[in-house]
């Protein structure tokens, strides 16, 4: 009975995503498909984040990454909240499959999805408040502010050829 509850609580959260956004979210915690509760849970707080100097909107994402494991994301649902975004990422359980999790200690990266365009943003540059982890920490806390540059002009056809956008119709 359990599972077909989560399933259906499971069901009913994507719709409303679907509903709400038009699609399910675009960055997938790769520890979702074990489970629903994050591991020894690293917290996030976004204090702002922009791209191309704009605030992010709404149906906006924002994913972190351990190398190219998605490990947490948020979409933004109105403005900005204060006094952050709350993100949360999983670290790896040694239960799960290798690469549902991040790695203590490795770099964080972080990607932006601008809703609006369909663009995938990997150039995040990440400003850290003194005191907090700026490396993957189990149980560990970062505030953050994140800026994202999307690309323009001469390296825009090479981000296509690459595969790092998806540049359908450009």
């Amino acid at each position: 009975m359990l599972i077909r509850t989560k399933s259906v609580i499971l069901f009913f959260q994507l719709s409303f995503c679907t509903i709400i956004f038009g699609q399910a979210s675009h960055f997938t915690p790769a520890y979702l498909s074990e489970s629903t509760n994050p591991y020894l849970a690293m917290n996030f707080g976004v204090l702002s984040a922009t791209l191309d100097n704009v605030s992010l909107d709404i149906g906006d994402e924002i994913g972190i990454f351990d190398g190219d494991v998605c490990v947490g994301s948020a979409v933004l649902e109105g403005t900005f909240p204060s006094p952050f975004l709350p993100i949360v990422a999983s670290s790896q359980d040694s239960s799960w499959p290798d690469g549902t999790g991040f790695t203590s200690g490795n770099p964080i990266s972080y990607r932006i999805w601008d809703a609006s365009v369909g663009i995938e943003t990997s150039s995040v540059t990440a400003e850290y408040q003194s005191g907090f982890d700026s490396a993957f920490t189990p149980q560990g806390s970062a505030y953050v502010n994140l800026s994202g540059e999307s690309s323009g002009g001469e390296d825009a056809e090479d981000d296509c050829q690459s595969g790092v956008y998806d540049c359908a119709g450009v």
